[in-house]
């Protein structure tokens, strides 16, 4: 593994910022687009239902908070695309928690609908907006929307008027139906904060590894830098004995080419030695037993100084 490899793609922490900014920018699409449709029906539903005219401005001004919030949807997809996670979150974020919260409050009480089977489908929706908290946001993001669905659903179900044609089942059920609201939303936003929990540690895991695989590589390449230079060493003193000689042995006596051949056979071996030390590198890796050695350093001196190549000394 080289290091252009390593840095070809993104680091876990760059990718886990780009997966985040793109679930953002996918959530706040496609919650934006639903919502605009939910918008059209209601507007639908407002100007065919039989309402005092007092209400259609109520009505009217709930429209325009929900279309704030496709608005917010907007800010944040285009700042998903914009690579501004903060921004991108905290839009998408604000946006369904607030359009949530305003239609349940202005549909039980300005406009006077009350608690009916709408509101009983916007406590099980109250999930859906802590599970999307929890996927883009931070787990305290998390607890604080339970908790905030939790006080308005409790607030909802204790003083808010029940419709008429709903009444005598409310009455019946209520006892059941709040409890169980606040369970689904706490459950909720336990199975996210634990698939986040488990989503952080992987991502803090591969990072750990990837930044190792960095160092680790780094260190491959200053071993292998070292080894050429230590290889190089012997082998060009070797092959300056055996050119100096090639060159100089009918001028020279017979002990003086016996030295310089006795001198190539050491650097030889010691180049063997070097070859089989470098293999024992290995077994570092590979964890076996490794003894150090005390180094005589004169010893070490003389064969240095033996290693280098006649025809400079």
């Amino acid at each position: 593994m080289s290091d252009a490899t390593l840095t070809a793609g993104p680091s876990p922490l760059l990718y886990d910022q780009q997966r985040r900014l793109q679930a953002t920018g996918r959530i706040a699409l496609l919650v934006g687009v639903i919502l605009l449709a939910f918008i059209s029906t209601l507007t639908v539903y407002i100007a065919r239902s039989a309402i005092s005219p007092d209400r259609y401005a109520l009505a009217f001004i709930l429209d325009g908070v929900l279309v704030g919030c496709v608005a917010l949807f907007g800010v944040g997809a285009y700042a998903s695309q914009r690579r501004i996670e903060g921004v991108a979150e905290g839009a998408t974020i604000l946006a369904i928690n607030l359009g949530i919260i305003t239609f349940d409050v202005l549909w039980v009480f300005p406009l006077g609908n009350g608690l009916d089977p709408i509101i009983l489908v916007a406590f099980a929706v109250a999930g859906v907006v802590i599970g999307i908290t929890g996927v883009l946001g931070r787990a305290w993001m998390t607890l604080v929307a339970t908790v905030v669905m939790n006080i308005l659903t409790v607030y909802l179900a204790l003083f808010g008027p029940v419709n008429t044609t709903f009444a005598e089942l409310w009455r019946q059920e209520r006892a059941l139906v709040v409890p169980l609201a606040v369970l689904e939303q706490w459950a909720m936003a336990g199975i996210i904060l634990t698939l986040s929990g488990i989503y952080q540690r992987t991502v803090a895991d591969v990072t750990r590894a990837y930044d190792q695989a960095r160092r680790l590589d780094v260190v491959k390449d200053q071993f292998i830098t070292h080894v050429n230079h230590e290889l190089r060493t012997p082998i060009m003193a070797l092959h300056g004995y055996v050119e100096y000689s090639l060159t100089l042995w009918s001028t020279i006596s017979d002990a003086e080419l016996e030295e310089v051949l006795q001198r190539a056979s050491r650097t030889g071996y010691r180049l063997v030695d070097l070859l089989n030390s470098i293999l024992d590198v290995r077994r570092i890796d590979a964890d076996a037993p490794f003894v150090s050695e005390a180094v005589p350093v004169e010893e070490a001196i003389t064969t240095a100084l033996q290693l280098m190549d006649p025809r400079i000394a």
